[in-house]
Formats: structure tokens, sequence, C-alpha cells
């Protein structure tokens, strides 16, 4: 065993049991601030182009106010790709209850009943006013991963290895080295990070075949509708595993402490 390694035991070894959860509760803090601010610095580029271009994509604080609807727009049919659907309700969002945050349409597209069980199928299509999908920017998830990594790393540095969430839990990371704890939240971060830009990837060409009835789209429908559910377990398996690990570790490290020889320590 390394020096390293060694020295991470040590200190592991003296952490109480629940030291994981006070490392949970703590991370929630930080992510609450970092989305608030994010939200703040996005809100002038809201304003000013519309909700049609720019939305909020972190704001868990919102009301949603929802009214059936009987018809769909031909937009909107063309991009689902179906003209009759089972049932739509057009839903506005206000973020943090009073800033409009759009419009979207939350689509039944097929409901297949087997006994008492009911499959459906749906899709959430962000609209405009009109009905119309829309294409939008949600620049406020980058900004909060830019802060997240960044601004952790930086604030830590300077306050004795503590984020706001870490100080009020008491706890703190073993190092005040900028370069080690940036590389720290990288590591914890990268696959959330690489997860946004897929699914954002895959919005996009599912935009600029939805048009189409190639071969390419008829395709992708079919790997849409077949491998999701798969695929969203997989993935959330994989990212449990990640997260939730050190939960299970004698040692209590998290994967991104044992890669960058951090530890969280008592203060």
């Amino acid at each position: 065993m390394t020096p390293l390694l060694n020295f991470q035991t040590e200190l592991s070894t003296k952490l109480p049991k629940f030291y994981f959860f006070r490392r949970l509760f703590a991370f929630a803090i930080d992510w609450i601030i970092v989305a608030f601010l994010a939200a703040i610095l996005t809100l002038p580029s809201l304003l000013l182009r519309g909700t049609d271009n720019v939305r909020l994509g972190l704001t868990s604080i919102s009301l949603h106010s929802c009214v059936p609807g009987t018809s769909m727009s031909k937009e909107l049919a063309n991009y689902l790709g179906q003209d009759r659907v089972v049932g739509v309700r057009y839903c506005q969002h206000k973020a943090f209850f009073f800033i409009d945050n759009g419009w979207t349409a939350n689509v039944v597209l097929s409901e297949e009943r087997t006994g008492n069980v009911t499959k459906r199928r749906g899709a959430s299509v962000q609209i405009d006013a009109e009905g119309n999908p829309v294409e939008h920017n949600t620049p406020d998830v980058f900004i909060a991963f830019a802060l997240i990594i960044a601004g952790s790393a930086w604030w830590a540095s300077n306050h004795g290895g503590q984020t706001p969430g870490k100080r009020l839990l008491g706890i703190a990371i073993s190092t005040i080295s900028r370069p080690q704890l940036l590389r720290r939240e990288f590591i914890k971060w990268s696959p959330i990070v690489t997860l946004v830009i897929l699914s954002a990837a895959m919005a996009l060409v599912f935009s600029m075949l939805s048009q189409s009835e190639s071969p390419v789209m008829a395709m992708f429908k079919l790997i849409d509708s077949t491998l999701y559910w798969f695929s969203g377990a997989v993935l959330g398996i994989a990212l449990l595993w990640f997260y939730l690990s050190a939960l299970f570790r004698k040692d209590r490290l998290a994967i991104w402490d044992r890669l960058s020889g951090t530890m969280i320590k008592q203060v």
C-alpha cells in the first residue's frame, strides 16, 4: 500500500459511519447554491431573447399550469411523426413561481391495455405559445457545471478545503491545492457532464431527422423506442455505482477522492 493510501485509510478510520451522508447533504447544499447562481446569471438572456430561445433547465422551484388540448399544430404533428395521438396537455412553466419559462406539450402517443396493465408511450416537447416546437438553449446547465467544478475548487482552496455546504456540515477536503481540487471536481462531475452532452447531441439528431421519413429516421425511432428504458437503466446503475460506491467501502473513499489523492476530514 502506498503512503498516500495509508494516509487516506488512516484518516477514514477516524470518521463516523454517517460521514457519507454528511458529504451527501453538503453536496446538496452546494448544488442548490450553484443552481440559484446559474439561474441569476441566465436571467438577463432569458428576458432579452425570450423563452423560445432560452429557458432555465435546472429550476426545481417552479409552478406548472396545465390544460388538456383537443388538437395539435401541424408543425407539432410533423415533429412527432404522427397526426393522431391519444391525448395532449399543454403546460406553462413559471420558474421561481413568477419567471416565464416557456410551454411544453405532454403528448400520449399510443396506449395499449393488456388485462389490468396499461402501457403508454409519450413525449414531452418544448413549444412556443402557438403550440409549435422550438429549439432552445439552457445555458444555466453549463454555467452550473462550470461553477460547481471551477468555483468549488477555487472556493475550497481559499477557505481551508471547505465549500459552503461542507462548512455547514463540519467537514473539509484534506488539501487546499487548487490543481488537486480542480482535478477532484472534474472527475466527480465528468459522468453527468458527459450524459448531458450526449443527451443534447441525441436531441439535436432527432430534431434534424424528425422531418424526414428516411431509413435512418426509421432506424432511429426503432432504437429510441426499444432501447430507451434499457439504456436508461444501465446508465442509472452506472451512475449509482459511481456516486454511491463509497458507502460500501470500509475506507469510505469516493472514486474521485481515490483518483485525486484527497480525503474528507472532520473540522
